[in-house]
């Protein structure tokens, strides 16, 4: 039957037509249906009328005749059995109903019906139909024909629309649920990242006078055991960081935010920087730390920060959890196929790790068990963090391991052996960039400010201090610098503003270019790249030490030199 629908029983006895029941923009309709009651007689002979209060006013003739009693004028929950919906105690609770219903008619035979609901406002219809293969009862009342087929393809359209139209409702409301749920995840995140954010400036302050005035006293003459005390403070430091950017780099993960840099860097380099860290804290232990290199270029792509990551928690892994013994780094090409890589091999004479404990081993938060946690320290977070930046690069990262006989970790990363670039033109005697300079140091902290003087002065370069980005401009107005070392948090004027200020001026003055240098406690990738964008040189997250700054002012200056030639 089409939803355009013809029913007999006028009383006229002609054909009248029945409303669309199945409108354009797919909502149900069937509040709509414009049916007077010989129609609804006519093509519904099993149906109910109620009023508000569930008092049936009126019932189809085939009701009628099967219900076994009268039922016009009483409760229409005395009479039937509503099983569908099970919890229905009143009308309302039928009119809220968005699904077809099913009733058991009360006494001999209890017949079983399917039906909709039909809200008219001031009457409440059911339309019901007889379910056909489910009568169980022997002693129901036989069922004619004529009381129930001509109902049930319209009937089974009806139920469709109300299935239809209660499913789009359905599905709008759990769309709405689910744009509730997205923006509150949303606002959580936001809410995380701004507290990762400030966390991250507000330890890395006090961090960077911390570790500072440690290297200020490591040059100092002091006895032994202050050296020893002093070298504690420092490797809990270090730790503190350690712990901080991993969590800093958990949350870029969660986030989808985690990018890769490639670049050409030299990984022979690489890979002896790392040896050189940790070879003082293996010889500390009284264990050999040896470095093969068997690679057939010097410079790769790829993104050496994270490389250098991944190399240095594996090998700072084999010290942790090395005793006695060796601890190998092997870096070597391979190929499988046409694909080239690296491996990075790390091996240890350690405790080793158990099958069960390999299992859960790259779980964020997680280590081989709780005795190593109290007895060695650490979150957990180092491996689970490599082994996505491996992932990420299009490698992988395996483990062998034997309790009490040590362990192997491979890290195979797809690195690109690159061209070895043209050696630089030498450079004058007089004009090396690590020859004295004459820097302005832009910091608002007493104690950093103290710190960066003294790494200056060691370094060699003279320099003069301003408290905030409106001192600097005034600076910079009086006297041509080589280089400025600015931070960004500042009153009265930020590194960022004072550095478009800066760059304008000396667009519009033709004014020789002056490099900066942002420090910031802010380690997030977002405002390094904002601080790239208005005009600063390099971006350089606290704390930092003494041979950081001396490297970055020689390249920042070489590349100056290079630019004014």
């Amino acid at each position: 039957m089409s939803p355009r629908t013809a029913a007999r029983g006028s009383s006229s006895g002609g054909w009248r037509r029945m409303d669309d029941i199945t409108p354009a923009d797919g909502r149900a309709a069937m509040p709509g249906l414009s049916l007077a009651g010989d129609e609804v007689a006519a093509l519904f002979p099993a149906y109910l009328r109620l009023g508000s209060c569930g008092l049936i006013r009126d019932a189809g003739p085939s009701l009628l005749r099967h219900a076994g009693a009268p039922i016009l004028g009483r409760n229409l929950f005395d009479c039937v059995t509503i099983e569908r919906p099970s919890d229905a105690a009143c009308v309302a609770d039928l009119r809220a109903h968005r699904r077809g219903v099913i009733v058991r008619l009360r006494g001999p035979g209890a017949m079983r019906l399917r039906g909709v609901v039909l809200d008219r406002g001031d009457a409440v219809w059911l339309l019901l139909g007889h379910i056909p293969d489910l009568e169980a009862d022997e002693s129901a009342q036989p069922l004619r024909i004529v009381d129930f087929s001509p109902t049930d393809g319209t009937l089974d359209m009806m139920l469709a629309a109300e299935m239809r139209s209660g499913l789009l409702s359905e599905t709008r409301a759990l769309a709405a649920e689910l744009k509730e749920q997205r923006n509150e995840a949303d606002a959580a995140n936001r809410a995380k990242s701004a507290f990762l954010t400030t966390m991250s400036h507000e330890i890395r302050t006090p961090m960077n006078a911390v570790l500072g005035v440690a290297g200020i006293l490591a040059d100092t003459d002091i006895t032994p055991e202050q050296r020893e005390w002093l070298d504690v403070m420092v490797a809990s430091g270090h730790a503190l960081m350690e712990l901080l950017n991993n969590i800093l780099d958990l949350s870029k993960i969660e986030a989808g935010a985690m990018e890769l840099r490639p670049e050409p860097f030299d990984l022979r380099a690489l890979a002896r920087s790392v040896h050189a860290l940790f070879a003082p804290v293996a010889a500390a232990k009284d264990l050999q730390a040896d470095l093969t290199l068997d690679l057939q270029g010097t410079v790769y792509v790829g993104d050496p920060v994270r490389v250098r990551q991944i190399l240095s928690n594996l090998v700072g892994n084999a010290v942790k959890f090395t005793e006695a013994g060796r601890i190998g780094i092997t870096l070597r090409d391979r190929q499988d196929g046409g694909a080239r890589f690296v491996e990075m091999i790390v091996s240890d004479t350690g405790i080793g790790i158990s099958a069960e404990a390999i299992s859960r081993l790259f779980t964020v938060f997680s280590q081989a068990d709780s005795s190593t946690t109290r007895r060695y320290g650490g979150t957990g977070l180092g491996l689970s963090i490599s082994r996505y930046l491996s992932e990420q690069m299009g490698g992988r990262i395996t483990v062998e391991s034997r309790v009490g006989r040590g362990s192997t970790f491979t890290a195979r990363i797809p690195l690109e052996c690159a061209p070895v670039p043209a050696a630089p033109a030498p450079v004058p005697a007089g004009d090396l960039p690590c020859g004295p300079r004459h820097v302005l140091i832009v910091e608002d902290n007493a104690t950093n400010r103290m710190i960066l003087s003294h790494y200056l002065r060691r370094i060699g370069h003279s320099f003069d201090i301003a408290t905030n980005g409106q001192q600097a401009l005034a600076a910079w107005e009086e006297k041509d610098y080589d280089i400025i070392v600015m931070d960004i948090e500042m009153p009265v004027l930020d590194g960022l503003e004072a550095t478009r200020e800066l760059r304008r001026r000396e667009n519009a003055t033709a004014r020789r270019y002056t490099p900066i240098i942002a420090l910031s406690a802010d380690a997030m990738i977002q405002k390094r790249e904002l601080a790239l964008s208005v005009g600063m040189d390099d971006y350089l997250a606290k704390p930092v030490g003494l041979q950081e700054i001396e490297e970055r002012i020689q390249v920042i200056c070489a590349r100056a030199e290079a630019a004014r030639r």
